[in-house]
């Protein structure tokens, strides 16, 4: 499964992330382990706004454990600033709500000028890592 984290701090590493996942990951005495298998950091900027987003995505076997990520890493503070953690959905333009037919609807809607257009992914940096219970 794969795990958004949302609104991450500037700057933030791969091993930042690793750090901040790894004890839910691990498990406990009664919860199973689980893997990470990639993280995946976004910086996205916005040169309209001067702005710049980073935001992580972390895949993560079995969903049960990543489920469990996602339940208890919600709302917490990650190096100063609270983020949203949810699972990660891959859109397929097939199935894509907003289209019937192949055509974008409403083209000349007022929301869709407001929308930010320029929009573009800057980097995206990856880490394969393995935590695994030693028996």
């Amino acid at each position: 499964m794969l795990v958004f984290f949302r609104r991450l701090p500037t700057g933030a590493r791969k091993a930042d992330i690793e750090k901040f996942i790894a004890s839910t990951v691990k498990g406990g005495l009664f919860s199973r382990s689980g893997e990470i298998k990639r993280i995946t950091i976004i910086v996205r900027r916005n040169p309209q706004l001067n702005m710049t987003d980073y935001h992580g995505v972390v895949a993560i076997e079995p969903d049960s454990v990543a489920e469990r990520v996602i339940k208890k890493l919600n709302r917490t503070r990650f190096n100063g600033n609270y983020i949203e953690v949810r699972q990660y959905y891959i859109r397929r333009v097939a199935n894509d709500p907003r289209k019937k037919n192949g055509v974008s609807q409403a083209p000349d809607s007022r929301r869709q000028r407001e929308r930010r257009q320029e929009i573009e992914q800057v980097a995206s940096v990856e880490a394969i890592k393995s935590f695994t219970r030693k028996d």
